[in-house]
């Protein structure tokens, strides 16, 4: 398979399998999971990212990673919300 015919999750995989380090790409493919709505995915994957951030003490990148956290876990008490006014 080409990489043009690969989607995005499956590109960052790749790169994944060949720089495991790559914190940035573990950032990249929490995003995909997120907006895909894998959030259980999506916090396991920034969580990793956060660890590799601030493993190499990289400021700037570990305040974003705990921002995309936050607001993961935001959406999350949100839609338990919702869920819970709808059963009301």
């Amino acid at each position: 398979m080409s990489d043009h015919a690969k989607t995005p999750k499956t590109r960052v995989d790749a790169h994944l399998v060949t720089h495991p380090i790559n914190a940035v790409a573990y950032g990249n493919l929490g995003l995909i999971y997120h907006s895909r709505g894998d959030l259980d995915r999506a916090e396991a994957i920034f969580k990793q990212c956060l660890t590799l951030f601030q493993e190499i003490g990289a400021r700037p990148r570990i305040e974003q990673t705990q921002a995309r956290l936050d607001a993961l876990r935001e959406q999350r008490r949100q839609q338990a919300f919702t869920s819970l006014s709808e059963t009301h």
